[in-house]
């Protein structure tokens, strides 16, 4: 279970991510770049995908493929950041060095965290605390050995392709507007838009 202590700690991360300076920029101009980031950001893993492909380097595979799911989520978790703290007004520049660190370094590795959260809610991971250290520790299940090392490696290729936790329900809240389920009808609504556009003549 999620103690008081890992609240404080998820506490003590959203003010902090509240606080960062980026949300002072116009909303609009701050999705606006985020899609851009996200849809080269993608191009470019797809590239390294297809170039590890190409020559047969699992390794190179393996790594464009978690490269992507971080992209992804980090930038879809970016998006509702942004949604809920940039105001109609503020700056109308920031450089792509900031929003890909947003993207990559913050909301990607936030969304690990909230995963986690998730799954301890259920009794799937153990936290501690080190307040000296400053660090949050999560434990999923129990030691590894070598007999262990195929189910690792299935998950190392399988685990990019999982859109979301089968723990997501479509009641859950995912932000003050969405719900799991509206989010899911969106993006069902948005695929076949951009089908019959990739299949409208010109």
């Amino acid at each position: 279970m999620v103690g008081k202590d890992v609240r404080e700690v998820e506490s003590e991360i959203d003010r902090f991510i509240q606080a960062m300076p980026v949300w002072s920029v116009s909303r609009d101009v701050l999705l606006r770049r985020l899609m851009t980031i996200w849809r080269d950001g993608l191009e470019l893993m797809h590239l390294m995908a297809a170039h590890a492909a190409m020559f047969q380097v699992e390794e190179g595979l393996k790594t464009s493929l978690a490269n992507e799911h971080l992209m992804a989520t980090g930038a879809y978790q970016a998006l509702k950041w942004a949604m809920e703290f940039a105001g109609d007004e503020g700056l109308e520049e920031v450089s792509d060095e900031v929003l890909v660190d947003l993207v990559m370094k913050t909301a990607g590795f936030y969304q690990v965290f909230v995963d986690a959260l998730k799954l301890g809610a259920h009794g799937r991971t153990e936290f501690s605390v080190d307040r000296d250290r400053n660090t949050l520790t999560i434990y999923e299940g129990g030691n590894a050995s070598g007999h262990d090392a195929a189910i690792v490696q299935r998950d190392h290729v399988t685990v990019p392709f999982h859109h979301q936790s089968p723990l997501v329900d479509d009641a859950d809240q995912l932000t003050a507007r969405w719900t799991a389920g509206e989010h899911r009808q969106y993006w069902k609504w948005l695929e076949t838009l951009a089908q019959e556009a990739g299949t409208a003549p010109p």
